[in-house]
């Protein structure tokens, strides 16, 4: 029986990005922020979208290393 590749898109891309000043939890008080985002393809532009955003390097580095499967 012949085998049937299935097409597989490529696999998500994901980043940190550091924005200051961050107003993401208080609206007041500009701090350093971490987000960490994907990149959602379409059809002519492709966009990055937040999933999370952390006060800390280290745990956007943390939900990095787990959405990349490392």
């Amino acid at each position: 029986m012949k085998e049937i590749k299935r097409f597989t898109m490529s696999k998500a891309k994901y980043r940190i990005e550091h924005r200051y000043p961050c107003y993401a939890n208080n609206g007041c008080i500009p701090h350093d922020g971490y987000f960490v985002q994907k990149l959602e393809e379409g059809l002519f532009i492709d966009k990055w979208v937040d999933i999370k955003g952390f006060g800390d390097r280290k745990k956007a580095e943390e939900l990095l290393k787990i959405l990349k499967g490392e």
